[in-house]
């Protein structure tokens, strides 16, 4: 009998161990702070541009898939870097229009959007507008109705280049 409850507890102090080093190996990756393709994204933008500080590295999926480096330069100017796998576009941010006014396209083609979901400045590789533009907003908004606008912004002069609406049917946009 007492063998048995000896047994009971050495059975599940290793099953409590386990459980424990499971829980760490599931939860240790995602408590990294260093996200390689960002690093390396931040890396190429200060080794090729007037970038001196990195403050943000944001993922822009508004047609090619990309990275937009923010920071400053030498002189403390916000600068924006897209980068498009080796290649650097630097982008001073006084050029660009806010992210309010790429919204206000929607508003004026009528759309008046109850939350705007995402707005998120990007490299332009989507034809035919990569002949207007190199830099441009892709806004997502909820309109009142329950459906979703999307839009492409000119980020130089705010001029709406697409927009959509839709209903979609998602449980994470509900």
């Amino acid at each position: 009998m007492k063998r048995s409850i000896i047994w009971g507890f050495v059975g599940f102090f290793v099953l409590v161990m386990l459980c424990a080093a499971s829980a760490v190996a599931w939860i240790y990756p995602r408590l990294s702070a260093v996200d390689s393709p960002n690093v390396r994204a931040a890396q190429l933008a200060l080794n090729h541009t007037a970038l001196s500080r990195v403050t943000a590295v944001k993922w822009f999926t508004g047609g090619a898939l990309s990275q937009t480096v923010y920071g400053v330069d030498a002189m403390g100017r916000p600068l924006d870097v897209f980068v498009y796998g080796n290649a650097t576009i630097p982008v001073y941010a006084n050029s660009l229009i806010a992210p309010k006014r790429a919204v206000q396209a929607l508003t004026a083609i009528g759309i008046h959007p109850l939350s705007v979901l995402t707005v998120s400045l990007g490299y332009c590789r989507v034809e035919p507008y990569l002949k207007q533009t190199n830099a441009i907003y892709f806004v997502s908004a909820k309109t009142p109705d329950g459906r979703y606008a999307f839009a492409y912004v000119n980020a130089y002069t705010g001029a709406l280049l697409w927009h959509a609406t839709a209903t979609v049917n998602h449980p994470y946009l509900a």
